[in-house]
């Protein structure tokens, strides 16, 4: 892609055939493609780093990695979104969050930050993201119905 002059899709691309696999199953390889996809998440300047970085999240939700984690890329996601002034993927990351945690401490905090974004939102609320954050926040979702649908 890169000697196509498409080299803007290097990371994103590999990042959600990756969260692909994840989604069927194939966890160990999903991160194994994110992993010699060299992505850099420490790249702050790239448009789509929020969401790389909420793909990886939801890599190490589904891995031994653990909770604790994803959580930290959620929260990186969610703050970098923030700084670059893109509400959609602060609404990602805070879904997956949302979606994620299960103390009721963190639980009721991250849908305190999924309703504060959700709320910024004042037009399409027929989209995906938006339907799914109304699942999240009245509690009719069940993460194994939509995790393998956020994009």
């Amino acid at each position: 892609m890169s000697a196509a002059r498409y080299g803007v899709f290097d990371g994103i691309l590999p990042a959600e055939f990756a969260r692909c696999l994840a989604v069927a199953g194939c966890t160990q390889q999903a991160i194994a493609v994110f992993e010699r996809a060299r992505i850099d998440l420490t790249n702050e300047n790239q448009l789509h780093a929020p969401e790389l970085l909420r793909i990886r999240g939801e890599l190490a939700l589904r891995s031994s990695e653990g909770l604790a984690v994803c959580r930290q890329y959620f929260l990186r996601a969610i703050e970098l979104s923030d700084r670059q002034g893109s509400l959609s993927w602060t609404l990602r990351a805070a879904i997956s969050l949302a979606m994620a945690e299960k103390s009721d401490a963190k639980a009721e905090a991250a849908r305190e930050t999924l309703r504060a974004t959700y709320a910024k939102f004042r037009d399409g609320a027929d989209t995906f993201d938006l339907r799914l954050a109304a699942r999240v926040l009245d509690g009719s979702y069940r993460r194994d119905d939509v995790a393998g649908a956020v994009r």
